[in-house]
């Protein structure tokens, strides 16, 4: 996977949204991928502090502590 251009909104975007997806399928429950509501009840379980994350704050939180990817 190509980095995106960080100073490109739409790209940056784009990126974000793909790396939910990934990560709701790797975190998948029975058959289906995890929604954004659980991914986010998982990170605070690993120590997010933050209450309602934006897409972004969740997916720098997973990969700023190396969980999963």
């Amino acid at each position: 996977m190509q980095f995106p251009d960080l100073h490109n909104v739409i790209s940056r975007m784009d990126y974000y949204n793909r790396m939910v997806e990934a990560y709701a399928w790797h975190f998948r429950i029975k058959d289906r991928p995890a929604t954004f509501e659980e991914l986010t009840r998982f990170a605070q379980w690993q120590g997010l502090k933050e209450k309602h994350p934006t897409k972004s704050q969740l997916i720098n939180f997973f990969l700023e502590n190396k969980i999963c990817f």
